[in-house]
């Protein structure tokens, strides 16, 4: 079977109105489409910290090679302006298995509100110093490097993530930044 690129299908996403799954048809938008993307570790990064390949010269060259002819050719086509939303984000939220990191987070989240968001980084690097050996193995293993994925063949009990408070108070600027701080101490 052909397989196609990660670009092209996130391209097609965008052109063929997919990403919108509950809009109601019609025309497309102008003068470019908007593509709102979830984008993990890799692909988002933690921005303004890390950036993601999806920033990266060579992507964007690529999915100029693969927009522009569409665009010219096409008259339905329109350009796409990508927007990239990271999820990396939730991996701040614990499990349902592990309470007193709910509670750590909570801690944390509270700190990040009082401080200038601008300082995330730095603020969660410093309660880190304080709390990374408190939280449990699982949560700390979330942001080794690699996948975040826990391969080490122990059975967990089933879970949900919870949603600590003051979570939704966070800026994605302010997640990116504890994010990053949490890969460079735990990774």
């Amino acid at each position: 079977l052909p397989v196609m690129s990660l670009q092209l299908t996130n391209v097609l996403f965008a052109l063929l109105d997919m990403h919108h799954p509950d809009a109601p048809p019609g025309p497309p938008e102008q003068p470019f489409v908007t593509h709102l993307h979830w984008g993990a570790r890799a692909m988002a990064g933690c921005p303004p910290r890390r950036h993601g390949y999806l920033t990266r010269r060579s992507t964007v060259r690529s999915l100029r090679a693969i927009t522009d002819p569409l665009v010219e050719h096409f008259e339905a086509a329109r350009p796409v302006a990508f927007v990239l939303l990271p999820a990396q984000t939730f991996m701040l939220c614990p499990p349902s298995t592990s309470p007193r990191d709910v509670d750590l987070m909570a801690g944390l989240f509270a700190r990040l509100a009082a401080a200038d968001p601008a300082d995330a980084h730095d603020t969660t690097l410093r309660w880190l110093d304080g709390h990374a050996e408190l939280l449990s193995p699982y949560l700390r293993g979330r942001f080794a490097g690699g996948s975040g994925v826990p391969a080490d063949g122990t059975v967990r009990e089933p879970a949900v993530p919870v949603e600590p408070d003051g979570f939704r108070t966070l800026t994605f600027r302010q997640a990116c930044g504890a994010v990053a701080a949490f890969e460079e101490v735990l990774g």
